[in-house]
This record gives C-alpha cells, sequence and structure tokens, in this order.
C-alpha cells in the first residue's frame, strides 16, 4: 500500500519534473509563480521528510482536465457526492489507496477512474517490513533521488452545508514487485504485497489522457499501465521508528539508513 510519504512541495512546484518540454512556456511559469504564492499562502509544511497519508496532507497534483497545470490537493479522495463533513472524513481515511483491479468499478472511485486521473510526485515512500511480531520501516526511491511520479485519482468535494471546496486525490496501487514483495510482508494485507504505481515518462500522457475512459477497451488501456514497476530501478534502505514513542516525525534525519541488527531481510 502507500500510506506514508516524503516529498517536498516546492520542489515539485519549481523543479519542472513534469512533462519538462511544457515547462518552457511563460504562460506555465506564471501559474506556477500563483501556485507558489497559493502555497505559502496555505500554512502547510514545505518538506515532509516523513508524512502520514492519514493526517490528509496538501499536496501538489497534475490533473488529467489540464495536465499541465499543478494544483493543490488533499490526500484522502471524498466522492463529490458525499454528503457531510463526518462522512467526508471518514472515507477519506479509507481512500488513501485505490486499487488499479477494482477502480473501475469501486463506488469511491469509478467515476475518477473514468474522468479525473492526476499524477502525483513523492520523493519517494514508506513500508513496513514484519518479522517476529515486530515492524521495521523502509525508504522506497527512484535511483539518482529522481521524483517518483505516481498514477492518482482526484475529485472535487463541495460541502453542502459550508459550500467549502476541496480537491481530493488517491494514490492508485498494484501488485508488488520482487522486492517490494519482501518488504511489505503485512499477514494481515488483505490483497497481499502492493505498492504505487510508478509511471514512467512515457506513460505518464496517456495516463493524463482527457479523453473520459467510459468503454471497456479504454479503461484496458489505462488498467494496464498499472504495472509493478522494475526493481532495478528503484532504491530503499531501512529508517527509523515512523511510529510510537520512537518516532522522531517531520524531520531530515528520519530518512537516514539505520541499521537493524536482528533484522535478517536481505535484498
Amino acid at each position: 500500500m502507500c500510506y506514508d510519504a516524503r516529498t517536498q512541495i516546492i520542489r515539485q512546484i519549481k523543479d519542472a519534473v513534469h512533462l519538462g518540454n511544457y515547462y518552457e512556456a511563460i504562460e506555465l511559469k506564471s501559474k506556477l509563480n500563483v501556485l507558489e504564492a497559493e502555497f505559502w499562502d496555505s500554512g502547510i509544511e514545505n518538506y515532509y521528510h516523513y508524512v502520514s497519508g492519514f493526517s490528509h496532507p496538501l499536496m501538489v497534483i497534475y490533473t488529467n482536465n489540464d495536465p499541465t497545470k499543478p494544483s493543490l490537493a488533499t490526500w484522502g479522495l471524498i466522492p463529490e457526492d458525499t454528503r457531510t463533513k463526518d462522512d467526508a472524513l471518514k472515507i477519506s481515511n479509507m481512500t488513501l489507496n485505490a486499487r488499479s483491479e477494482t477502480m473501475f468499478s469501486k463506488p469511491s472511485f469509478v467515476k475518477s477512474a473514468e474522468s479525473q486521473r492526476c499524477v502525483v510526485y513523492f520523493e519517494g515512500f514508506y513500508e513496513h517490513h514484519h518479522q517476529d511480531k515486530k515492524t521495521y520501516p523502509y525508504l522506497i526511491g527512484l535511483k539518482n533521488d529522481q521524483m517518483m511520479p505516481l498514477a492518482g485519482l482526484y475529485a472535487d468535494w463541495e460541502d453542502p452545508k459550508t459550500g467549502e471546496e476541496m480537491r481530493t486525490f488517491s494514490i492508485v496501487t498494484t501488485s508488488a514487485n520482487e522486492t517490494m514483495s519482501l518488504i511489505h510482508n503485512n499477514p494481515k494485507a488483505k490483497f497481499g504485497a502492493r505498492m504505487p504505481v510508478i509511471l514512467p515518462p512515457e506513460n505518464i500522457t496517456e495516463w493524463l489522457n482527457p479523453t473520459p475512459a467510459y468503454a471497456n477497451d479504454e479503461r484496458v488501456v489505462l488498467t494496464n499501465l498499472c504495472q509493478p514497476y522494475p526493481d532495478e530501478e528503484l532504491v530503499e534502505h531501512a529508517v527509523g521508528r515512523l511510529k510510537g514513542k520512537e518516532a522522531i516525525g517531520n524531520i531530515p534525519e528520519v530518512i537516514n539508513e539505520v541499521n537493524y541488527e536482528e533484522l535478517v531481510l536481505k535484498l
């Protein structure tokens, strides 16, 4: 699954990681300046060295309805027909991830899978390995410290009572590759080992195709983009405790490699 992340918002805005050829356009640069101003006004943290999806952080997404314009969205998708804020909070805790195999059949995700897809950039994500009734957190990233384009779904929700508007998103997941199968070995995992869908550059444009995927063949094309990422393109290492009394929180040192002498996992 993908519930914990590492990402820097301003790096996402400034580094021109998305559809790079568009970033030479003056118009887009002005959009980025506006977004950066909105971000600083929001008061959220710039750098998530470690952040839990269950805290519903605000992040940058690129949507298939405007693929070159970044926007800010909250992690935890809220379907537009959600009636109350209490319902929205409950649902958002269950929609941090969307399984690629069922995104076109689950009521919470089907509309977004059809016509509201997005890309979210992480610097890495965290997953826990289970051994002898203990858990050991790992940080997984791409080689050369590249930004990681993750397939996502988004939805715009308006609180019927207050008129408050929110853009929200979910990370699409797929079956794990060999490395992630070794790390993500939670015996209680209902669907086995999973990992987020990391999109190779050549697949981003197809994922952000603005044409709604109502027909089965269009859905098959999108589902087929949701493949396990090649093991050899990932780097990973164990880190310190992310949860509980030993957790050090959202500080730079949280990403440092930690050697657990009792850990027998060999990658």
